[in-house]
């Protein structure tokens, strides 16, 4: 019989990390009904739950580093604004302040834009993922009707041999039983010439 082989798949290998500048994270187990073979659609609810998995963890620590950025700018500003507020002079204290308030800006829109990026590129990175899922669950529909195919196949070739074994036995059993009536047949006509043979004798007699 001919064997297909489904390759074991390697999630991580087909998932594309959105934000590879972000804290690692402890990812939760994949739950997936357990079986002998996986069927197609077990792959394929795999292979979503790794792409949720990996979607929703790289969003957690963009959004985790944007809080990081957000709390180091913030005790930035404070600090720099208690040092500003200190000075005597009130033309280098309002500058102070103002440079304060501007580089408090400025690092609140460096941290927002990276967050904007990385929640892109996680979307864009997800949406492949996705669409391999559905591509390798075709493709291993396909293996899975060709695997049919061919044991309907050999279920059929099996049971025109198996026809044709029971022909060959009957036949042989015809041609037996054919052989055995003729040496009936003549075992009896040998049988009858010699009756004919015995009486012929007493007649002579």
């Amino acid at each position: 019989m001919k064997k297909y082989f489904i390759p074991t798949i390697i999630l991580g290998a087909i998932l594309f990390p959105a934000f590879t500048s972000a804290e690692s994270t402890t990812t939760s187990p994949v739950i997936v009904t357990t079986s002998t073979i996986p069927t197609s659609a077990q792959i394929f609810t795999a292979c979503q739950q790794a792409s949720i998995e990996n979607r929703d963890t790289s969003i957690s620590s963009a959004r985790n580093t944007y809080n990081t950025a957000m709390a180091t700018a913030l005790t930035a500003r404070k600090d720099a604004e208690k040092s500003a507020v200190a000075l005597t002079d009130e033309v280098a204290k309002k500058t102070a302040i103002n440079n304060a308030s501007m580089s408090y800006k400025l690092a609140v829109k460096t941290a927002q834009d990276i967050l904007t990026k990385a929640r892109k590129e996680t979307l864009v990175n997800f949406e492949k993922d996705t669409t391999g899922c559905r591509q390798y669950k075709k493709d291993i529909k396909k293996v899975e009707v060709e695997k049919k195919i061919v044991e309907k196949k050999e279920i059929n070739n099996e049971k025109k041999n198996e026809i044709k074994a029971l022909q060959a036995e009957e036949k042989v059993a015809v041609e037996a039983k054919k052989v055995e009536i003729k040496t009936l047949r003549e075992s009896f006509k040998e049988k009858m010439n010699a009756l004919r043979s015995f009486f012929s004798r007493k007649s002579d007699n």
